[in-house]
């Protein structure tokens, strides 16, 4: 009897610890909300963390739709922790002025991670050391988890 005592107590003790081990990171589960950016005027700061890049030059990339690209690593429960787009354009027009300058704006979408993860290479990411996002980054979306 009292070893059925001892190994129950032992059983709860071991259960409670199991149900108390896992990750303080939360992995987001739906859309978050965007907000509009300026990193071009002024020098933009980014926080340290590992960061990853979409691959615009591949071949593969035709039609890119930037909410799908983010549902997919929402959906493959990739722990990010912000998410940055730049729309490519033809044009570049400086916050306060009039006139557009005609240039090739390349779109950029990129990662910043706590920690690196391989499954992004595999979802057509580069991991990047110095995170940029072009020339003309006036208008930048911020998708914060």
């Amino acid at each position: 009897m009292k070893k059925i005592v001892i190994v129950s107590i032992l059983c709860v003790a071991a259960l409670s610890f199991l149900a108390g081990c896992k990750s303080s990171k939360k992995v987001v589960k739906e859309m978050p909300v965007a907000v509009v950016e300026d990193h071009a005027s002024f020098p933009y700061a980014f926080k340290a963390g590992e960061f990853y890049t979409f691959d615009f030059s591949n071949p593969s990339v035709i039609g890119f739709n930037e909410k799908a690209a983010i549902q997919k690593l929402i959906d493959s429960g990739i722990a990010v922790t912000d998410i940055w787009y730049k729309s490519g354009a033809s044009g570049c027009r400086p916050p306060g002025s009039d006139l557009v300058m005609t240039v090739m704006v390349d779109p950029a979408l990129l990662l910043r991670l706590s920690k690196s993860d391989d499954q992004l290479l595999k979802l057509g990411y580069i991991r990047t050391i110095e995170p940029g996002l072009g020339d003309c980054a006036y208008t930048v979306r911020h998708y914060k988890f």
